[in-house]
């Protein structure tokens, strides 16, 4: 479930910003760019990236507790993820990751079929 609903954030939010990278021809990428939202998107940024940082640190601890013997990588995978915010926020690139998080699609859909009972997708009928 956490997955789940995370997975939906970031893919909304990830679209949002491929949207607006779209928009501004990528320009909103240059610290320079002063164009229309993009102080706001700055701020979403941020809080995307805190948001998927509090993610990766609750999903490590649901891990722990309770399937831990599942979890293979995802200690590795999550700390990196959270090395790697922690550097955006402190060179002000939040946006570069709020961008990739368009990249959670896949993720939510796994987690569709995680919730539905199934351990993957079914190509077939």
């Amino acid at each position: 479930v956490v997955t789940f609903l995370s997975s939906v954030v970031m893919s909304s939010c990830g679209a949002y910003f491929a949207h607006r990278l779209w928009l501004t021809d990528g320009a909103m990428l240059y610290p320079s760019f002063t164009g229309e939202g993009h102080d706001v998107d700055v701020l979403l940024a941020r809080s995307v990236s805190l948001f998927f940082f509090v993610y990766c640190a609750l999903d490590m601890l649901l891990a722990l507790l309770f399937y831990h013997e599942e979890v293979g990588v995802g200690y590795a995978h999550h700390s990196l993820y959270m090395v790697l915010l922690a550097y955006l926020w402190s060179t002000d690139q939040s946006i570069i990751f709020a961008i990739c998080a368009v990249e959670e699609i896949p993720t939510l859909f796994l987690s569709i079929y995680e919730l539905r009972g199934d351990t993957r997708p079914r190509l077939t009928t």
